[in-house]
C-alpha cells in the first residue's frame, strides 16, 4: 500500500493529482492512506480542511476507487495519529480512568469518592455511576472478608490492610507450595492481587518490572456456597509465572479488543513491533521511511528488498509505504517531498514505473502470509495491555535463530486447552508442554526440539532469521518433534546440494590469527554513515580479557575502523567528510592492515591513514552472526570479495587486488559507469538510459538451442545500477532490479542469426542533483543541521501550485514548459551539494549469455 505525504497544505491540482492516482495504479499499489502531516515546508495556497481542500481529497479518493485501489484516511493532523507533538497537553487524546466505592442503599452519611490516577496534571470529572451490586459480587472488601490464610496446610498471621505491608510479608519458599485462603462467607472478587517480594509496585498504576501473578477468581453457579479457595502454584504450570496470569474458576469468555498493530520500519534502523497474531490477519509494517541522513534520493528496490524480507521474519505481511507525495506542478522533478523524509515512491522518482517488479513481489509474499496458518515452535504470553507493543529483539528470552516463535493474548490464554501438562490453541497445529519460568532456549533443549531450518555461509551473509517476537515469561511448544529432514541432493554420485555446506559458527573463529594480518574487500555504500550505523561486521566480545578484535564502519561520508574488548567498539581510525574531506563513490577497494597490533588503512591500493598501537592483542572481527539488534545497523550498499588474510599485506600486495581480474563470457568492453564519463551531462545523467548492440550465438550453443523444451538461454547483465528492463529481438524480456540481473530469453533469441538487445537501465537522482550543485543557485534552502528545507516557492513554482502555467507537461520538459534556469532538477528539500560523491550508475556488465539444460534430478 501506499501512504500520501504531502503536506495537507500544499496546492493539489487535478491534473497532477489524476496523474499522481495513474502512476500509483501502475506501480502496482493496492491502496493509499492519506494522513496530514507539517513537514517543515512554505504553506501552499489550499489551507487544510478548507471546502477545496476537501473536495480535492474527495477527488482523489474517487480517482483511486476508480482505478481499483483503496483509499483509506486518517484526519488527525500530527506525526502520532492521535494529535501533533506540539499540542497543549489538554488538547491531546484522554483516558477514561475510575474508581469504585460501596455505599449502602439509603444511607444519609456522605461519601467521598476517591479521585482516579490522572496524568500529567490533566483531569476533568465525566459522571458517577451508581448501580446495585449484582447477586454473588459480595458485600465485604477483601481485607474483612478474609478469615485464614493457609501456606502448605500451615495457617500463617495476616492483617488485612488498604496498603501493602512490606514489613510482615508472605514467604513461598517452594515453587510447588500451596496457598489458600478461606473467607467469612461466600465471597467473589474480578481479581485478588498477590505482590512479589522483593519488587514492590509503587502503585496500583505503576507495577514493578517483575510483575506479580495476579490470580482472577470467578464464582461459578456450583461454586456458590465455597468458603475456601484453594490455589496450587505447581499444576497445572500456568498458574506459576512471573507475568500476569489468570486462573479461571468457570469458563469465562474475554471479550477483548484486538488491534492489527503497525509498527515503523526506518531504512537504517529498523525498529517494528507486533502484537498476537490470529490466522488470516494482515499484520502491518509502516515500511521504509527514510531518515534524514539517510534517505536522500538514492534508495531503490533492490536496497529496501533486505529491509522488506527480514520484516516478513518478523510477522509483518502487508506494508504501508513511506511516502507516496503527490506532485503538483509536472515540470518540478523530483519536486515536492515530505520534508526531509522518504523513501520515495511517488512517480517523479526515475524508478516509480519500475518499482512495479518489487510490488509484484510483496503482493505474492503478502498474499501467501495472510492465507497460511501458525506453525509455531514457541508461542509465548506477553502481557495483558492491549496497547503494549513487544520489540521482537534486544530480550534474555530471545527465541534461538532458526525457531519459529509467535505471541498470543489474553483471550487466547482463556481459550488454551490444558490437560495433563500439556496445552494446545484454537487453530494452531499440534499442541505442546507448558513451560514457566524458563526462557525460551531452555524450553526448546527441555523437549530435544531442533529447528526446522539451519543455516550457515561462508562470510555470514545469509541473512536468514526466523525468529519473532520475544521477552516471554510463559513458554508453550506447539510443535512436535520434526520427523526426518532432507540433508542432500545428489546425482551419479555428485553431490548437487548440501543443506549445510559450510561449517558452524564458533566464537572465536579467529584465535589463531592475531596481532599481525590483513581484510580486503570492495564495497560500495549508498548512505552516509552517521552515529554507529553502517556496521560491515561488528568485532566479537569472546576472544577473553588482553584480547581485541576490530570493526569496520563505512558510508558514503566516511569511514571507521574500531576495536573493542568487553565493550562497544573504539575508533583507532576515523576519516570523515567535515574534518577529512574523506567520501567514497562508487566501488572502492579497502584494505585494513594490521602489523604489530597497529592498524593502517588502504585506499585503491594507496595507504591514507595509520592508527597507534594498540594495548591488546587484535583479532580479525569478522565470522560471527549478528546479534537482533546490530541487524538494524548494518552496511547499506553493495559488498565483493571480503577476506581475511593470515599475514599482512604490502602495499605492492594490496594494490595487485585492485586490478580487475574477473573477465565472464562474451564482455562488451564500452560497459561502464557513468559516473566515470568525461562529458559533464553524462557524468551526472539520472533517469533511464538505453542499451543497444548485437550478439550472435556461438555455433555450439547454437546447436544446443535445437534440442527442444529442455534448453535455457539466459541473459546475464553483470553489474546493473539500478534497475533493467531488456528486449531481444523487439520482444520485452521483463524487468530484472535485483542480483543476479538474469533474464531467460530463450522465448525471443535466434539461434542461427543476429540478435538485437535493448538494455534500459534507470538510475537514481543523486548524481543529476549533485551536479546542479555545481551550477548557479536558484533558490534559497535552510543550512541548519536538522532542516534544508526550501525557504520559499519560487515564482514559477508557486504559479504551477495555483494552476497557472507550468503545469501541463506529461514527462520530462517534452511539451516546451521545463523549468527556468540553467538546473535540471527542483525539489524542496536538499540533500547534496557540489563536493557530494558521485553514485554508480548505468550497466557496468560484464553482459553474458549462456545456454543451459534443463536436468531432471530425483531426490
Amino acid at each position: 500500500m501506499a501512504r500520501g505525504g504531502a503536506d495537507g497544505r500544499s496546492r493539489s491540482p487535478t491534473d497532477g493529482l489524476d496523474k499522481d492516482l495513474a502512476a500509483m495504479a501502475e506501480a502496482g499499489h493496492g491502496g493509499a492512506l492519506i494522513k496530514d502531516v507539517q513537514a517543515g515546508l512554505p504553506e501552499g495556497p489550499v489551507t487544510y480542511g478548507s471546502r477545496e481542500w476537501l473536495d480535492l481529497v474527495v477527488h482523489a479518493v474517487e480517482g483511486l476507487e476508480k482505478r481499483g485501489v483503496q483509499a483509506a484516511m486518517h484526519n488527525s493532523p500530527g506525526y502520532s495519529g492521535v494529535g501533533s507533538h506540539a499540542l497543549p497537553v489538554n488538547e491531546t487524546m484522554k483516558e477514561l480512568v475510575w474508581t469504585e466505592s460501596r455505599i449502602t442503599a439509603n444511607s444519609s452519611s456522605d461519601t467521598i469518592l476517591p479521585k482516579p490516577f490522572s496524568k500529567l496534571g490533566v483531569y476533568q470529572d465525566l459522571f458517577t455511576l451508581t448501580y446495585l451490586t449484582g447477586q454473588g459480587e459480595g458485600y465485604l472488601v477483601f481485607r474483612d472478608a478474609v478469615q485464614e490464610v493457609r501456606i502448605n496446610e500451615t495457617a500463617v498471621k495476616t492483617n488485612g490492610t488498604s496498603t501493602i505491608d512490606r514489613t510482615n510479608p508472605l514467604r513461598l519458599e517452594s515453587k510447588s507450595a500451596k496457598f489458600d485462603i478461606a473467607f467469612k462467607e461466600p465471597f467473589t472478587a474480578q481479581a485478588i492481587a498477590i505482590y512479589r517480594i522483593p519488587e514492590l509496585p509503587l502503585n496500583t498504576f505503576d507495577g514493578a518490572r517483575d510483575y506479580p501473578p495476579q490470580w482472577s477468581v470467578f464464582v461459578s453457579n456450583y461454586s456458590v456456597d465455597w468458603t475456601s479457595v484453594p490455589v496450587t502454584v505447581s499444576a497445572p504450570a500456568l498458574r506459576q509465572m512471573d507475568a500476569p496470569a489468570v486462573i479461571t474458576f468457570n469458563q469465562v469468555k474475554a471479550k477483548y479488543l484486538r488491534l492489527v498493530p503497525s509498527g515503523p520500519t526506518w531504512i537504517t534502523g529498523i525498529d517494528v513491533s507486533s502484537s498476537p497474531r490470529l490466522p488470516n490477519w494482515a499484520v502491518k509494517s509502516h515500511g521504509a521511511p527514510g531518515t534524514p541522513d539517510v534517505s536522500t534520493w538514492a534508495e531503490h528496490p533492490f536496497q529496501l528488498k533486505a529491509t522488506g524480507d527480514r520484516m516478513m521474519t518478523l510477522d509483518p505481511n502487508r506494508f504501508i509505504f513511506h511516502s507516496y507525495v503527490h506532485q503538483p506542478v509536472n515540470s518540478a522533478f523530483p519536486g515536492m517531498t515530505f520534508g526531509p523524509f522518504g523513501t520515495h515512491f511517488d512517480r517523479m522518482n526515475t524508478w516509480a514505473k519500475q518499482q512495479v517488479g518489487w510490488n509484484k513481489h510483496l503482493s505474492r509474499v503478502s498474499y501467501v502470509l495472510q492465507n497460511t496458518d501458525a506453525y509455531v515452535d514457541v508461542a509465548c504470553f506477553i502481557s495483558e495491555e492491549p496497547s503494549q507493543a513487544t520489540v521482537p529483539y534486544n530480550s534474555p528470552y530471545n527465541v534461538p535463530l532458526s525457531y519459529q516463535a509467535d505471541i498470543f493474548s489474553r483471550a487466547n490464554l482463556l481459550d488454551l486447552k490444558a490437560k495433563d501438562g500439556r496445552a494446545s490453541l484454537w487453530r494452531l497445529a499440534g499442541n505442546g508442554n507448558v513451560f514457566t519460568n524458563m526462557t525460551a532456549a531452555e524450553a526448546l533443549k527441555a523437549v530435544d526440539l531442533a529447528p526446522n531450518l539451519e543455516f550457515t555461509s561462508p562470510r555470514n551473509d545469509a541473512a536468514l532469521y526466523y525468529t519473532h517476537r520475544t521477552d516471554e515469561s510463559i513458554v508453550v511448544v506447539m510443535r512436535r518433534k520434526a520427523s526426518g529432514s532432507l540433508d542432500s541432493v545428489s546425482k551419479d554420485g555428485h553431490q548437487l546440494w548440501a543443506a549445510t555446506p559450510f561449517e558452524s559458527f564458533v566464537a572465536t573463529p579467529y584465535q589463531n590469527i592475531s596481532s599481525s594480518f590483513a581484510v580486503t574487500l570492495w564495497a560500495k555504500p549508498e548512505v552516509a554513515q552517521f552515529g554507529t550505523s553502517n556496521y560491515i561486521f561488528y568485532p566479537t566480545s569472546s576472544y577473553g580479557n588482553g584480547h581485541a578484535s576490530m570493526s569496520l564502519t563505512l558510508g558514503t561520508n566516511g569511514i571507521q575502523i574500531g576495536e573493542a574488548t568487553t565493550s562497544s567498539p573504539k575508533t583507532v581510525i576515523g576519516l570523515t567528510e567535515t574534518a577529512n574531506n574523506f567520501t567514497v563513490s562508487g566501488w572502492t577497494h579497502f584494505a585494513i592492515v594490521y602489523e604489530n597490533d597497529t592498524p593502517s588503512l588502504y585506499v585503491n591500493g594507496e595507504m591514507i591513514s595509520k592508527g597507534s598501537k594498540s594495548t591488546n592483542i587484535v583479532h580479525p572481527g569478522l565470522g560471527q552472526p549478528d546479534a537482533p539488534a546490530r541487524m538494524t545497523k548494518r552496511f547499506d550498499g553493495d559488498l565483493a570479495g571480503l577476506e581475511v588474510h593470515a599475514e599482512s599485506l604490502d602495499s605492492a600486495e594490496i594494490k595487485a587486488f585492485c586490478l580487475p581480474q574477473w573477465k565472464l563470457g562474451v564482455e562488451l568492453p564500452e560497459l561502464k559507469s557513468l559516473k566515470d564519463h568525461e562529458d559533464f551531462d553524462i557524468a551526472h545523467f539520472s533517469g533511464t538510459a538505453t542499451y543497444k548492440t548485437k550478439f550472435q550465438l556461438p555455433k555450439d550453443h547454437s546447436a544446443k538451442t535445437s534440442r527442444g523444451t529442455k534448453t535455457r538461454v539466459l541473459l546475464n547483465l553483470g553489474r546493473v545500477e539500478n534497475i533493467a528492463s531488456v528486449k531481444v529481438n523487439g520482444k520485452d524480456q521483463g524487468l530484472v532490479w535485483l542480483p543476479p540481473y538474469e533474464v531467460d530469453i530463450t522465448s525471443a533469441v535466434r539461434s542461427s542469426h543476429t540478435n538485437t538487445l535493448e538494455v534500459e537501465v534507470t538510475n537514481c537522482w543523486p548524481n543529476r542533483l549533485i551536479g546542479d550543485e555545481k551550477l548557479p543557485e536558484e533558490n534559497e534552502y535552510n543550512s541548519t543541521r536538522q532542516n534544508f528545507a526550501i525557504e520559499e516557492w519560487p515564482d514559477w513554482f508557486a504559479k504551477g501550485l495555483e494552476g497557472r502555467g507550468y503545469n501541463n507537461g506529461d514527462e520530462f520538459g517534452n511539451d516546451g514548459t521545463r523549468k527556468p534556469g540553467d538546473r535540471v532538477t527542483f525539489t524542496s528539500w536538499k540533500h547534496y551539494d557540489e563536493s557530494s560523491p558521485l553514485f554508480e550508475s548505468g550497466l557496468l556488465g560484464p553482459a553474458t549469455v549462456t545456454v543451459a539444460e534443463l536436468v531432471d534430478v530425483k531426490v
